[in-house]
């Protein structure tokens, strides 16, 4: 395997063709870190992994050729221009985002006793509030109610 045969494959994958112009301006179909993933899997695979490519001898590691580094660069140059692919990148819930689920939680409080509720909104109450079985100077406690606890904040039930 050759730096010319895999730059065909990295191209491909990368701008839908196998030989781009020369000092084109395309913008490429992947993110840098998913070209650099596709290159740690190939290299696991030469024999010479940690050996450089030598260019005039022509042997070692052809993905640690400098025009695959230099596709890498290119493309990271895009991405910090915002011409990239765009971000599969996931997020944690926003504050107001579970401020929200708990009013929803409020609003539909007999619901979700009687069982009567969104199968969607008990799988985000289920992970982001825990009931908890505790003493409580809250006028409900008497009853044995639960009040429901997240991190620091307190919301009881009936209050």
């Amino acid at each position: 395997m050759t730096p010319d045969k895999l730059m065909m494959w990295f191209n491909d994958a990368t701008y839908g063709m196998s030989e781009p112009p020369t000092g084109h301006d395309m913008n490429p179909l992947v993110r840098s870190h998913t070209i650099k993933y596709w290159k740690k899997a190939l290299s696991l695979f030469m024999p010479n992994r940690l050996m450089l490519w030598n260019e005039i001898s022509g042997v070692g590691n052809p993905t640690r050729s400098r025009a695959l580094n230099d596709l890498i660069k290119h493309v990271k140059k895009k991405e910090a221009r915002a011409q990239g692919a765009p971000s599969q990148a996931r997020r944690s819930i926003k504050e107001a985002e579970f401020r929200r689920v708990i009013e929803l939680l409020k609003e539909e409080q007999e619901d979700i006793i009687k069982g009567n509720v969104d199968a969607s909104l008990c799988g985000i109450a289920r992970r982001s509030v825990k009931p908890q079985i505790g003493k409580s100077t809250s006028p409900n406690a008497a009853n044995g109610r639960r009040k429901w606890r997240r991190n620091s904040h307190t919301i009881r039930n009936g209050d």
